[in-house]
């Protein structure tokens, strides 16, 4: 089977990109006028077939957590929920009461609907008809119409009410969606539909969007269908999108997948990675080395980026094995620094001073001290300087007054100046003149400046009444 569908889309609704690579899900969004907005496309290949079943059924009937309150009352739910609300831990008024109205819903759901309606948690009234709908999908609906404020509170809670009559009955929501009037609020709560639908079958999503006459929104049912896909069976989903011609799209889902293969086997991933298509193969080798250098041998996936630095994609590799190593482990980060090029010394600086300065100071300030002069280390310093001047300024002016280029050391003295005399101006001065970094007119004109900067606006009022 091909598809043809606007490529776009898939930048408007992906969830996270950390250095320019995906790595969240596909999320739900209204797809209303993507297809007259945008001019791109792709196409699968020919012999691209559809992941599918040939019998089109619903797999499950029963929500999640069906049973965790099946041996309490109704009462008893309601005490703790009332527990919770008293509950000094953020978790209990967050978390635990969204299982408690859940729990409490499947029991006696106008009840649970009325408590969450007294608390005024829309939050919490959307999980209650989630459960009323699994059993009654006509009751929930008639329940909003009773008491829903205004059109768009209506619609908010009716995507509760197709979200929870697909968790047990997918086939008869779906069907159920497509005898209404076609809109972008049924769009919406197809999507909706279609993504509930494919946690649970995925190939009988699949089957459902190959023979439905869909128009715009075809871009995001698939896009979730694709997400489902990807987590249940990444291996078939590779095969898949390795079929499909180069486009915005296959990028955003070659991401996706690269991440799940590279938790089960990274050097599958980059056998599977290094045979796409550029784009393609780049952002997915971003994702590879993003998940490496995040679990224990982000060491290994610094080396793999480094011996090859031909590869047309370095910087951006580079890039983000320095993001994420300096996250998890910076002082391993810190020992190749040397090894580097200035390129890379400068990119790993930039991150470790960021990460240093936020979560371990002391160790900060002792490793730009083992640094060697030179750019990398005026650029570690500036960074630094963004947290160090705020915490603790002495410390920062200190800082400032060893950055090795003269213009960045004028400017970062100047900043650093400017927020110490704002609050001791007397030991700022006194620093400034026993400093042996900047000339006496230097000194005199950034005290000047700095004074000037400081000085209180005089806002003009009206007399008094």
């Amino acid at each position: 089977m091909k598809i043809k569908f606007n490529s776009l889309w898939i930048f408007a609704t992906v969830g996270v990109f950390i250095a320019g690579i995906v790595v969240g899900r596909i999320s739900v969004a209204d797809s209303q006028g993507v297809g007259s907005q945008l001019d791109k496309s792709y196409t699968l290949k020919s012999n691209t077939e559809i992941p599918r079943r040939s019998n089109i059924t619903s797999s499950r009937t029963a929500t999640k957590g069906g049973v965790l309150f099946s041996s309490m009352s109704s009462r008893d739910l309601e005490s703790m929920a009332n527990m919770a609300l008293t509950s000094p831990d953020e978790m209990g008024d967050k978390s635990l009461l969204h299982v408690l109205i859940s729990g409490w819903a499947k029991k006696d759901p106008l009840e649970a609907l009325e408590f969450a309606q007294g608390l005024e948690r829309g939050d919490l009234v959307y999980e209650g008809l989630i459960q009323m709908a699994g059993a009654n999908i006509d009751d929930a609906l008639n329940w909003i119409n009773l008491n829903a404020k205004d059109i768009g509170e209506q619609n908010y809670l009716s995507m509760a009410v197709y979200e929870g009559m697909a968790k047990v009955d997918p086939v008869g929501a779906v069907t159920r969606l497509e005898q209404m009037p076609a809109s972008s609020q049924r769009d919406q709560f197809l999507a909706l539909t279609i993504n509930e639908w494919a946690k649970q079958d995925v190939h009988a999503a699949f089957g459902w969007i190959e023979t439905a006459d869909l128009g715009p929104q075809l871009t995001e049912i698939y896009g979730q269908a694709m997400g489902n896909y990807i987590e249940q069976e990444p291996q078939d989903a590779a095969l898949l999108v390795s079929q499909m011609e180069p486009s915005e799209s296959r990028v955003s889902f070659a991401s996706q997948i690269a991440i799940k293969l590279a938790e089960q086997d990274v050097d599958n991933a980059l056998t599977w990675a290094n045979d796409l298509d550029h784009e393609s193969k780049k952002h997915a080798l971003m994702s590879i080395v993003d998940k490496w250098a995040s679990g224990p041998d982000g060491g290994e996936a610094l080396s793999y980026v480094t011996s090859d630095i031909t590869n047309a994609n370095y910087k951006d590799l580079f890039a983000t094995v320095a993001i994420r190593l300096a996250q998890q482990d910076p002082d391993k980060l810190a020992a190749e620094l040397r090894t580097m090029n200035e390129p890379d010394q400068v990119t790993s600086a930039r991150q470790l001073a960021s990460v240093y300065s936020n979560n371990d100071p002391d160790r900060g300030i002792e490793w730009i001290r083992s640094l060697e002069p030179g750019f990398a280390r005026d650029e570690a310093v500036k960074v630094t300087l963004k947290t160090y001047m705020y915490s603790n300024v002495s410390e920062a002016f200190g800082l400032s007054e060893s950055i090795g280029n003269d213009s960045s050391r004028y400017d970062q003295i100047r900043e650093v100046m400017a927020v110490w005399v704002a609050v001791d101006p007397a030991a700022a001065e006194q620093a400034l003149n026993q400093s042996s970094a900047l000339s006496p007119e230097e000194k005199q004109k950034l005290l000047n400046l700095v004074n000037r900067r400081n000085k209180p606006t005089d806002y003009v009022l009206p007399a008094a009444q």
